[in-house]
């Protein structure tokens, strides 16, 4: 039987399409959770489709030991959609495997064997995304596997003095998805790598929520220049890729990094068809931000956190209560690891009067005193 990982939503999903997802009954509900910012271009665009059929009929699979013309194009329209420092690019199947492998790669260079991460961050179920990842109940149920780990505090920069010679990397999501959609100030950010740079440690932003536009930017990474950056989720719009992105400065050995279905041609190509549809994007991401910060207007909402299609919605009430309610209207959302916080990943593609839609429901499930 299968192993139910997650409390599924309480209907048999049948298919999806744009925006939205049909159940077993025909029930429509909009789709702003995207089964975790995976469908970032919503659910099977038809460039998407047609690009996998088209290469699964020409070569479905073959691991790196094939030479894939589709598989360096990709990387390549990938470093250009990233626009920043990184210049190499290491496919894998997952954010955690990215992150793992990220993480790895540090160790072994710097000859280091600390890691630090931040207090609300989330980076994977592998043990050394574990290490990183704020979760206390890991760290006493796995403490002889995890090294020496360190946690920094998001937007505080006397907390930054705990990265020293001894550190080898430190991670950090541009926005912390899970903990509640809290964001770290660009200035922030900046603080950090001066100090990574200080004492030699690598900089390593998570950006598999916050990439490919969906805050409203190609990636956080062109503005901060990292040492590496990984992505998932919506990279290839639904279909399993991750990759690990790295400056010039990264010197890869063979056997460094390795994996079997990673950079496989129908990943490639759902890669390339995601990146042909991005540009310009970005710039519908921010619209769907402001229609939101400025049509939601409820007593039980207190602040809307975030960027673009990353939204956090600060409630008086229990967010699974509010996000079962939302279900029952035909909206799908997303809960977090803040109970007051009912989070808001939408398609980047969805429409203003989609959004419309939501807005209207939200006021009127949640009415403002008379």
């Amino acid at each position: 039987m299968n192993v139910q990982t997650y409390t599924p939503f309480p209907f048999i999903m049948e298919s999806a399409k744009g925006s939205w997802v049909y159940d077993k009954e025909g029930n429509k509900y909009l789709d702003l959770y995207g089964g975790h910012a995976v469908s970032l271009l919503g659910h099977s665009p038809d460039a998407l489709v047609d690009a996998i059929e088209e290469q699964g009929r020409k070569l479905y699979f073959y691991s790196a030991l094939g030479n894939i013309e589709i598989r360096d194009e990709a990387a390549k329209k990938l470093i250009s959609f990233a626009n920043c420092n990184l210049k190499k690019v290491f496919f894998c199947n997952s954010g955690a495997e990215a992150n793992e492998n990220a993480l790895k790669l540090a160790l072994q260079k710097t000859k280091r064997d600390k890691l630090i991460g931040f207090k609300g961050g989330w980076h994977g179920r592998t043990l050394l995304c574990m290490s990183v990842t704020d979760d206390p109940t890991w760290h006493a149920s796995m403490p002889k596997w995890f090294g020496p780990t360190d946690f920094c505090t998001l937007n505080d920069k006397s907390s930054l003095n705990k990265i020293d010679e001894k550190t080898a990397a430190v991670i950090i999501e541009p926005i912390q998805s899970m903990s509640g959609v809290n964001v770290a100030s660009i200035d922030f950010l900046k603080a950090l790598k001066a100090r990574c740079k200080e004492v030699g440690a690598w900089l390593i932003l998570d950006e598999i929520q916050t990439g490919l536009s969906r805050t409203g930017v190609p990636f956080v990474s062109s503005i901060i220049n990292p040492d590496m950056a990984t992505s998932a989720k919506g990279l290839a719009s639904g279909y399993p890729l991750g990759a690990l992105l790295m400056s010039d400065e990264i010197e890869i050995s063979s056997g460094d990094l390795g994996s079997t279905f990673g950079g496989g041609p129908m990943a490639m190509a759902a890669l390339s068809a995601t990146l042909s549809i991005l540009p310009g994007a970005d710039k519908n991401a921010a619209l769907v931000e402001e229609e939101l910060r400025s049509g939601l207007k409820s007593p039980i909402l207190t602040e809307v956190k975030g960027k673009g299609c990353l939204l956090g919605l600060k409630l008086t009430k229990k967010a699974k209560d509010i996000q079962s309610v939302l279900i029952e209207k035909g909206f799908l959302t997303g809960t977090s690891g803040d109970p007051f916080v009912l989070r808001l990943l939408p398609p980047i593609t969805i429409s203003k009067d989609e959004v419309r839609l939501f807005i209207k429901a939200f006021n009127e499930t949640f009415p403002l005193a008379s």
